[in-house]
């Protein structure tokens, strides 16, 4: 898979007979790093990887053109957080360095990235009757586990850096409990019977208006445009994105490890313009993935759950019988899609 994006600076769009032409401004800058990360396992993914095990790399090439001249396709990839421990949510994250100007500053019109990653892709088939045997960890969670409770952006914090007040999140939790606490809560039901149930809860609160994503005057994709798991929460809307970022933070509330996972559409392989708004193929896809570990095997996977796929098929409706183990819940578990 090959991404392609380019950063540029206009101000003003001219009409043309074929579609309108921008004008492109500049802008300077001293120095820069990008970062491209990704998962090294996902629930229907494995990343591939080069070099001896205690020193292997992601399979990813790449490189950042500034003005149409290559600057760098040379990059490295960090593994580790402060402290020697993983990354939030599990990622690894290679680093393409644009290294300090020699003179001056960098002058831009046009700054491209361009990064092509190695993945094996498969269908992912859910036994939930044998993960409903599992119960809760007397120990740790594993460390790829673990690091899914670090803050993760529009769960725990916008695109800023500026962190959400969380309140509302364990408002909802509380009064979907009923008076239980999350120890009662953790008692009465084993993890991925309590994943099924908070689904169901997630899917029937949010009431999904717009995609999450902000299009340019061209029509092309410029970022995300979400209000964050809180106002999800305290409001009862959402994005499509705010929908499954508002599940991962009611899943790590009661203690289980889930990350947002961010990929492509199949649909959109072979297009050669990509999140272009109006284009029914070409978007992104994002759902919720919550680990099960087995501490007697000392095993765990991801589980994929996407909460904003069953609400476009679905809508707020739940089936009956849904919450007794291997009953069929579209998008939980089994995912023909991913």
């Amino acid at each position: 898979m090959t991404v392609f994006t380019r950063l540029g600076s206009y101000q003003a769009i001219r009409p043309e007979r074929d579609g309108p032409r921008l004008e492109f401004d500049v802008w300077e800058f001293d120095a820069a790093t990008l970062v491209y990360p990704a998962l090294g396992a996902t629930a229907s993914s494995i990343l591939e990887v080069r070099g001896p095990s205690d020193e292997e790399v992601p399979a990813v090439s790449g490189k950042v053109e500034l003005n149409d001249r290559i600057i760098s396709d040379e990059f490295t990839v960090l593994k580790q957080g402060i402290g020697g421990g993983p990354l939030p949510a599990g990622t690894w994250r290679a680093q393409w360095q644009i290294p300090p100007a020699e003179s001056g500053s960098y002058t831009a019109r046009e700054l491209d990235f361009e990064v092509t990653i190695s993945q094996s892709c498969y269908r992912t088939e859910f036994d939930e009757r044998r993960a409903a045997q599992l119960d809760w960890p007397e120990g740790p969670w594993p460390p790829e586990a673990e690091a899914t409770f670090q803050p993760q952006m529009f769960v725990d914090f916008d695109a800023q850096g500026q962190g959400y007040d969380m309140a509302p999140v364990l408002s909802l939790l509380d009064k979907w409990a009923e008076g239980r606490s999350v120890e009662e809560m953790r008692n009465q039901a084993k993890p991925v019977m309590l994943a099924k149930w908070l689904a169901g809860q997630t899917i029937t609160h949010v009431q999904t208006n717009g995609e999450g994503l902000a299009f340019d005057k061209t029509g092309l994709w410029q970022g995300f445009d979400t209000e964050g798991a809180a106002v999800a929460a305290a409001t009862g809307r959402g994005t499509e994105i705010d929908l499954p970022c508002l599940l991962v933070a009611i899943y790590r509330a009661v203690g289980i490890p889930a990350r947002v996972v961010i990929g492509f559409d199949e649909e959109s392989e072979g297009k050669n313009v990509y999140l272009k708004q109006g284009d029914g193929s070409g978007q992104l896809r994002v759902w919720v993935e919550f680990a099960l570990y087995d501490e007697d095997e000392m095993t765990f996977g991801w589980v994929p759950v996407d909460p904003t796929q069953y609400r476009r098929k679905r809508g707020n409706r739940l089936p009956n019988g849904y919450l007794q183990p291997g009953a069929r819940f579209e998008y939980f578990g089994s995912h023909d899609e991913l």
